[in-house]
């Protein structure tokens, strides 16, 4: 493994890292206001932090798996690495989806309660949940790829 390329994933990864840290921090927030309700705090609580060790997972056997195959073509055509390319995805994708979910299911309760200030405040802060779930998406399709392609020389 060359150093540029040990740089790029470490890059990646703590990017990645800020993002889903990000994301918990957000939905505990969400989770922690008076109206939030029970399954709110276990979502935030409990699943969210699930799914995050598990897409930290998926990418360590994706990097582990792509590390024990010969070439980079073999690797990505392996069906447990192409299925944990695919979960690691997936799991990605429902984890920028929760907590913009429950931003906006707080914020409409605001609305409903007549508090329609901290609602929208709370709409905004979902709204940016949910572009950084976006770049989290990303950056997990980047890692998964990038750790099954090597660079060249390394």
């Amino acid at each position: 493994m060359s150093g540029s390329s040990l740089a790029t994933w470490a890059v990646t990864f703590s990017l990645l890292g800020a993002v889903l840290l990000f994301m918990t921090v957000r939905a505990r927030g969400f989770a922690a206001a008076s109206l939030a309700g029970p399954w709110m705090r276990q979502v935030a609580a409990g699943y969210l932090p699930a799914l995050e060790v598990a897409l930290v997972a998926c990418l360590v056997g994706i990097g582990a798996l792509a590390q024990s195959s010969e070439t980079a073509e073999r690797a990505v055509s392996d069906g447990p690495v192409l299925l944990l390319i695919v979960l690691a995805v997936l799991l990605s994708v429902v984890i920028a989806v929760i907590v913009p979910v429950l931003g906006f299911t707080l914020g409409e309760r605001l609305k409903r309660r007549g508090d329609g200030e901290t609602a929208n405040r709370i709409a905004t802060h979902a709204f940016l949940s949910l572009l950084a779930g976006g770049v989290g998406v990303l950056l997990t399709m980047f890692a998964a790829f990038a750790l099954t392609n090597p660079a060249p020389g390394g």
